[in-house]
């Protein structure tokens, strides 16, 4: 919390944690950002606002994070709510969600698996943050990881039962919403 004297910090994480606000970064909520998402939004594919409250539940009692992962969803490729790189993207399209993950180049990162289902995305989601948990460097940061672990090698693991190869959605006409 950026501008808080250090001697009163303990006393302002008290208080917001009272308010039912989390001052822990590794707490799956704090490190969550989503778009207005369908119904608010007409550029929208999903309904973000509630696939995110169901990622932040279904990560709490899941998995326990011991490093922060910074999560954008996106209801479509415009990447409203958070325009520059997080460590899991995930953008709506008309066939459900794409999977990204950060490279450092592109706004959504790099592709991990398209057209997930939101209620195949829990899934997903966990797989990759415990692969993360296993396979990580100490300190490792997310980012890191990815890059020296491979998409490649990580895409592996959802070759089966989740999502179309991208092939699959070219070969098909099929319009994913990326830009």
């Amino acid at each position: 919390m950026p501008h808080i004297p250090t001697a009163r910090l303990a006393e302002f994480q008290q208080a917001f944690d009272q308010l039912g606000f989390s001052t822990d970064q590794c707490n799956p909520a704090s490190s969550i950002v989503a778009c207005r998402g369908l119904p608010g939004c007409g550029a929208s594919f999903t309904a973000t606002q509630i696939d995110a409250t169901s990622i932040i539940q279904h990560l709490a009692k899941t998995t326990q994070l011991d490093r922060p992962i910074n999560i954008h969803v996106s209801g479509c490729g415009k990447g409203c709510a958070q325009p520059y790189g997080s460590d899991i993207a995930l953008m709506g399209t008309a066939l459900g969600y794409d999977v990204y993950l950060r490279d450092g180049n592109a706004i959504f990162g790099r592709l991990l698996v398209a057209a997930i289902a939101p209620d195949q995305l829990l899934e997903v989601i966990v797989k990759v943050v415990l692969r993360y948990q296993r396979s990580r460097e100490p300190d490792e940061a997310f980012s890191h990881f990815t890059q020296r672990y491979g998409i490649e090698q990580l895409q592996k693991n959802f070759r089966v039962g989740c999502g179309l190869a991208l092939d699959e959605i070219s070969n098909a006409g099929l319009h994913t919403g990326r830009q």
